[in-house]
C-alpha cells in the first residue's frame, strides 16, 4: 500500500508539472492600453492636435505572463523634440515599448500620428460685457455705464487662436425685473478657448442703472413774478416753450406739469419802457432743461 501512494503521488507530480509546462509555453494574444508619455518638449511651443494619451498595444507571450500584464507599469516614450511648426507624422516604434522579452509587440493602434503643433504665443485685448438679462429688466429702466476692470487681459495661446481672438467676453446673466438698484457689481469668469489662458482669469464689472428718459417740449404760459415794491412790470411774452429731459414713466402722467414753473425775479430798479427779463425755471426731480424759447420774457416797465 506504501509503494502504491508514492507511485501516486509522483504520477500526479509528473502530471502537474507536464501541465504547468505546457500552458506555461502556450503563447497566447491580448490588447492592452499603455499611456504615452511625451519626452524634449520643447519650450514655447505647444501640441495642439492629434496627440493621445493611451495607445492600444498588441502583445503575444506564455498565457501565465499574458494574464499578469495588467498589473505592469508600462509606458511608451514619445520623442517631440524634433517637431516642428505645422503638422508632425510621427510613426510608433515597437521597439521602444519597455517591456520584457518574454513578450512580443505586434502592433500600436493608432500605428501612427499626426501632430499639429503651434507656437505659444500672447496678446492684450478688451473685455466685453454679454448680459443676457438685460432684455428682461423693468421696463422703464435701461443700463447707463459699464466699467469692467481691468478692462484688457492679456491672452496666452496657441498662435493660430489668438490670431481670430479680437476681444475677449464675459457673460452676466443677472436680472433686474422689479428693484432696479442704481449700481451693481460683481466678478466674472473671462469665456475663451480652453487652449487659450487668461490673465487674468476673473474681472469685475460695475454696472450703473437708471430710468430710461426722453426729451419732450412743455409750453409754459403762467409766470411767477418777484418784484420789489417800487417796480410797476407786467409780462407780455404769452408762452415759453421749453425742451427738458427726464425719465419716461414720469411722462405717463399729466401731472409732472404742475411742478414745472417760471419765476421771474427783478432785484433793481428798471427804466420806464420795454425790456427783456430773465426767468429761472423750476422742474420735477430727476429733469433737465436743455432750452427755452424766449430765452427772456418781454416786459413793460411803468412809473410808480
Amino acid at each position: 500500500m506504501k509503494i502504491r501512494w508514492q507511485t501516486a503521488s509522483l504520477a500526479l507530480f509528473l502530471a502537474l508539472s507536464t501541465w504547468f509546462l505546457v500552458t506555461g509555453r502556450e503563447k497566447v494574444e491580448t490588447w492592452i492600453s499603455v499611456p504615452v508619455e511625451m519626452i524634449g518638449a520643447q519650450k514655447g511651443i505647444i501640441i495642439q492636435d492629434g496627440f493621445v494619451n493611451h495607445i492600444e498595444v498588441r502583445v503575444r507571450g506564455p498565457r501565465e505572463l499574458v494574464r499578469s500584464l495588467k498589473d505592469e507599469k508600462l509606458g511608451y516614450p514619445l520623442n517631440v523634440s524634433e517637431l516642428k511648426i505645422g503638422k508632425n507624422p510621427l510613426e510608433l516604434d515597437t521597439s521602444l515599448l519597455d517591456i520584457s522579452s518574454a513578450y512580443e509587440v505586434m502592433e500600436f493602434k493608432p500605428a501612427r500620428l499626426l501632430l499639429t503643433v503651434d507656437r505659444i504665443s500672447s496678446k492684450n485685448v478688451p473685455v466685453y460685457l454679454v448680459w443676457e438679462g438685460e432684455k428682461e429688466m423693468h421696463r422703464d429702466y435701461q443700463l447707463k455705464e459699464v466699467k469692467i476692470t481691468p478692462a484688457f487681459v492679456e491672452l496666452v495661446g496657441p498662435q493660430s487662436l489668438l490670431d481670430e481672438v479680437v476681444q475677449a467676453e464675459v457673460t452676466l446673466d443677472a436680472i433686474f425685473a422689479e428693484e432696479v438698484p442704481e449700481e451693481w457689481n460683481t466678478e466674472l469668469p473671462v469665456i475663451l478657448a480652453p487652449e487659450i489662458e487668461s490673465r487674468p482669469g476673473r474681472v469685475r464689472v460695475d454696472l450703473k442703472l437708471g430710468p430710461k428718459t426722453q426729451r419732450i417740449p412743455v409750453k409754459v404760459r403762467d409766470f411767477a413774478l418777484d418784484l420789489p415794491k417800487d417796480i410797476n412790470l407786467s409780462i407780455k411774452t404769452k408762452l415759453v416753450t421749453l425742451e427738458i429731459e427726464g425719465p419716461v414713466f414720469l411722462f405717463r402722467d399729466d401731472d409732472f406739469r404742475k411742478k414745472i414753473s417760471i419765476q421771474v425775479q427783478v432785484k433793481e430798479k428798471l427804466e420806464p419802457g420795454k425790456r427783456q427779463v430773465p426767468f429761472t425755471v423750476s422742474l420735477p426731480e430727476n429733469c433737465t432743461l436743455f432750452s427755452s424759447s424766449p430765452e427772456t420774457l418781454t416786459a413793460i416797465v411803468k412809473e410808480k
